[in-house]
């Protein structure tokens, strides 16, 4: 044989021997055997304990008097999640949620306010009287929600009732600029 054929063979057997091994790594990198030995050692796992499948955790937001977290039994209805929010604020749109709808694990339940248009309105003749008024009164002025409403009253409890409408300016949550959005609707 010539020095030529014997490179050309010996190439090829190479180039054979390479694809063969190539292929031979690719598909034992596709489908590893990986077998399990046991050890001494290694004290066995204890099993991961699955979430109970009778409760769901749902979180209601929006127009209710408690917002919040709530751990209800599964099937419960969005209606049921909300009387267990304490009930929808007076500005609720009832029309913006479905009540017969079940609850799903996990699910946000947002309830909408009503537009201010679609509130009660105040005219510039009715007034609400601040050392009287309800939360729920309160309420019904433009500006003056739960928070604020429940600050007025905690104020006027620890303080005694206001002099002037300008006095609001000493409870929390009210600034100058809400003041003097409020005040046409308020009096004493």
């Amino acid at each position: 044989m010539k020095r030529n054929e014997i490179i050309k063979n010996i190439t090829i057997v190479l180039i054979v021997m390479g694809l063969g091994g190539g292929f031979w790594w690719y598909r034992s990198s596709q489908n590893p055997a990986i077998t399990a030995i046991p050890s001494q050692d290694v004290p066995a796992q204890p099993p991961v304990p699955s979430l109970p499948t009778d409760t769901l955790t749902v979180y209601i937001t929006g127009a209710v008097q408690n917002p919040g977290l709530y751990t209800v039994p599964a099937g419960t209805r969005v209606g049921a999640v909300i009387a267990q929010a304490a009930g929808l604020s007076p500005r609720a749109d009832i029309n913006s949620i479905n009540l017969a709808a079940i609850c799903k694990d996990g699910a946000k339940i947002h309830v909408k306010t009503l537009p201010e248009a679609d509130a009660p309105a105040l005219d510039s003749v009715t007034q609400i009287h601040i050392n009287s008024a309800t939360a729920d009164e309160l309420m019904l002025v433009p500006g003056i929600g739960p928070k604020i409403a429940n600050a007025i009253i905690d104020h006027r409890s620890a303080h005694g009732m206001f002099r002037h409408v300008a006095d609001l300016s000493e409870v929390k949550g009210v600034s100058s600029k809400k003041l003097s959005s409020i005040s046409p609707y308020l009096t004493l």
